[in-house]
């Protein structure tokens, strides 16, 4: 009986796995559309906002600093 608890938890981790890797896929897919997209996009926007889309940590520190200076 005891080997057949770890036959059902290892096939419910591996089901599980697959699912995390089926959605890590789906979101990869996604982020290449995305980066084509901002690719694309690139020339219509002016400098300001692409300085306003750098990563948010970077945006709080240059946002303190700012404001400190």
């Amino acid at each position: 009986m005891s080997d057949n608890i770890y036959d059902s938890a290892f096939e419910k981790a591996s089901t599980d796995r697959a699912g995390i890797r089926a959605e890590i896929e789906k979101l990869m897919a996604r982020g290449d559309k995305l980066d084509k997209l901002i690719d694309c996009l690139k020339e219509f926007v002016s400098e300001h906002v692409s300085v306003a889309s750098k990563a948010p940590d970077s945006q709080a520190h240059d946002h303190q600093e700012h404001h400190q200076g």
